[in-house]
């Protein structure tokens, strides 16, 4: 009897912890744009179009300090869940359902933004690299290539996968709201 009631206690402190990590996870929604002054940043935007495939790109940032923080667009908030592989992460479009993930397509620079159900793709998967003190980050595909800006000299930015060169490769990771704090606090950066 003492076995089975020690059973209950325990799945109900499993699923405690689990709701815990879900609400905790959700409420962490990020930015990401390239290294660049104040007034050219480009965020990583996703955009889902009914009758159209969903996409990403870069387009300019949406913020505003008026209250003295950085806030984003929901098409510009992006939200880090743990893979399976505990060094990897899925970069995840905020508030979207079905739920979207950014992905690279093999031996190709191609970014695409599909259904995070199918997360036994290997474009899902990313590993990513922080510098806590300047907010800097890069995310590197199952390949090894880092996500990166594609500069043009007219029009927007493209979105690549190619092999990591150091300033270009970094990405700043901007909260946009308080609690991304604990996502950091929490060492699942």
């Amino acid at each position: 009897m003492r076995l089975v009631l020690a059973f209950h206690h325990f799945v109900a402190l499993a699923f405690f912890i689990v709701s815990l990590n879900f609400h905790v996870t959700q409420a962490q929604s990020i930015r990401l744009y390239t290294i660049s002054n104040n007034e050219t940043n480009q965020c990583l935007t996703h955009s889902v179009v009914q009758n159209l495939e969903p996409s990403v790109s870069l387009k300019p940032c949406t913020t505003t300090t008026s209250s003295g923080t950085l806030t984003a667009s929901n098409n510009q908030r992006w939200i880090f869940t743990r893979a399976s592989n505990s060094y990897s992460i899925l970069i995840q479009a905020f508030n979207t359902n079905p739920p979207l993930c950014l992905e690279t397509k093999p031996d190709t620079d191609q970014i695409l933004i599909t259904d995070c159900e199918e997360i036994w793709q290997p474009g899902h998967f990313w590993t990513r690299k922080c510098d806590f003190d300047t907010s800097r980050c890069y995310f590197k595909s199952v390949s090894g290539q880092c996500l990166q800006e594609r500069k043009r000299s007219v029009g927007d930015s493209l979105l690549k996968v190619e092999d990591c060169k150091k300033e270009q490769s970094y990405w700043t990771v901007s909260a946009s709201y308080a609690l991304y704090e604990a996502e950091i606090n929490g060492n699942n950066i």
